[in-house]
């Protein structure tokens, strides 16, 4: 572990808003006061509990190289959101919440099934928006009105790159006959020091890298048509993979 102990701040209130903020051995969640006993709230309580955690590596530990600024005079680069966040989105809100027992794996099926919905039926922006423009644009989208969000897709870097790493875990087993995974890529690329934190900045260049080395694959041109490029459908073919 790259961490000593790791606690969490939880706080279930109605007076503050929701929260999850990830830190290098902590993580501050505030959910409503009732978000672990009201079924509806229970669920979404529970992955923000397991997404922050998966920050830990992936966003603390491994940052972008262009959100690891030296200062705050130097502009933050958000292109790489896509794996800060989208892959957090699905090792943390999909995989280890099934995996932990916090969720069934009924529940993650009915989670996945809404996000490709949602990315599917509710983004006409998709027609002229790729995916890494809502993270490069994210200092000017995020906070816009939420009713224009189909328009011009706002965050879509957390919820349709997590089925963009769902294609990409699905093509590694079936890729490797199953003896591979995402899991080894996350061993191999955010596997810990054995000192104190401290964060190690990556490129582009180096996942596609670690992706090779783990199963190799033209993953340049795998990321290119759905992360970079205007794609009229999300990444759905993961969800009937044969594996």
């Amino acid at each position: 572990r790259h961490r000593a102990r790791y606690p969490w701040l939880l706080t279930l209130s109605d007076l503050s808003a929701p929260l999850g903020l990830e830190h290098h051995e902590s993580t501050d969640i505030r959910a409503v006061e009732r978000g672990l006993t009201d079924p509806d709230q229970t669920a979404r309580t529970i992955t923000i509990l397991a997404h922050e955690f998966v920050h830990s590596w992936n966003g603390k530990y491994r940052r972008p190289a262009g959100l690891a600024t030296a200062d705050y005079q130097q502009p933050m680069i958000g292109e790489l959101l896509f794996v800060y966040e989208g892959m957090t989105r699905y090792l943390g809100d999909l995989v280890l919440s099934a995996r932990s027992g916090m969720r069934t794996p009924e529940e993650d099926r009915e989670f996945a099934a809404w996000v490709s919905a949602n990315q599917d039926r509710n983004r006409p922006g998709r027609n002229w928006r790729p995916l890494v423009d809502t993270a490069v644009a994210v200092q000017s989208i995020g906070m816009a009105p939420n009713e224009e969000v189909p328009y011009r897709r706002a965050l879509d870097y957390y919820d349709e790159s997590m089925l963009v790493w769902l294609d990409a875990d699905t093509t590694i087993r079936i890729k490797s006959n199953g003896m591979k995974s995402l899991d080894d890529f996350a061993k191999l690329f955010f596997g810990p020091p054995t000192a104190s934190p401290s964060v190690k900045p990556y490129t582009l260049d180096d996942g596609i890298a670690a992706l090779n080395q783990n199963v190799p694959n033209d993953w340049r041109a795998f990321l290119d048509s759905r992360v970079y490029k205007v794609s009229t459908t999300p990444t759905l073919a993961a969800l009937e993979a044969p594996v």
